[in-house]
Parts: structure tokens; C-alpha cells; sequence
């Protein structure tokens, strides 16, 4: 089921930013509360009550998806010539705002698809 993304204000944005920022077991997995699911929810769930017509699934999405932008952003401020792109000031807002979950992101190297493996290792063997 997919959710309708709710429309964030700038402003309001930025106060969401700041508010995340601020409750650490959110994002650090070292937080003791890291783990509990309940409390999680609980903040999100009273933090969505706060935007009229915002739901806790919404919240989550936009967090997520900010989150995601944020790691994105910033592997791509890092290319250089030809495959660098100039950065627009939503995009630079971002990585100014999220920049405290820099440390907190864990880059997975992706792994080559093993059925193109398997295709390759048998195109190999009737050479």
C-alpha cells in the first residue's frame, strides 16, 4: 500500500529537521533506546497528531525520504568532472539541515546480482 506523501511548509520542514535532530534514539544506534520500537512510535505518532491531516505512516515516509535524499546528496557532492552536478538550494538546504546523521549512515557496497552471475558463467562455458 503506498502512502499519499504529506505536504510540508518549509518552515515546518525545518522545525521536523530540528525536532529529529533532538531525539537522538531516532537515528543512533548506540542511543540505549535505539531499539524500542514503542517509544519510537509513541514520538512519531504525537509528532504526526501536531500537522492537522498528517499520519504517523507520513511522517515516517518523510523522514525516510530525507534521510535517503541526505545520503544521496552527499555521495554525489563527492564526484568530480564531468559527473558532478550543480546543486539546487532545496538540495543544498538538505545537506546543511540533515548533516548531523552524516556519521550515522552505513554505506552497503552493492553486490553484483547473482542471476546476471549465472548468466555470465554460462555464456562462459559454451565459449
Amino acid at each position: 500500500m503506498v502512502t499519499k506523501p504529506y505536504d510540508f511548509s518549509m518552515e515546518k520542514e525545518g522545525v521536523l529537521v530540528d525536532w529529529y535532530q533532538a531525539h537522538t534514539e531516532l537515528y543512533d544506534k548506540v542511543h540505549r533506546n535505539f531499539r524500542s520500537m514503542d517509544l519510537r512510535n509513541s514520538l512519531l505518532e504525537n509528532k504526526a497528531k501536531e500537522f492537522s491531516g498528517c499520519s504517523y505512516d507520513q511522517l515516517c515516509q518523510w523522514f525516510k525520504s530525507q534521510r535517503t535524499r541526505f545520503g544521496r546528496l552527499l555521495h554525489s557532492l563527492h564526484k568530480s568532472g564531468s559527473a558532478s552536478k550543480p546543486v539546487t538550494e532545496k538540495q543544498q538546504w538538505i545537506v546543511e539541515k540533515w548533516g548531523f546523521v552524516q556519521n550515522h549512515i552505513v554505506r552497503v557496497e552493492r553486490k553484483e546480482s547473482s542471476k546476471k552471475f549465472i548468466k555470465d558463467k554460462c555464456h562462459m562455458r559454451h565459449l
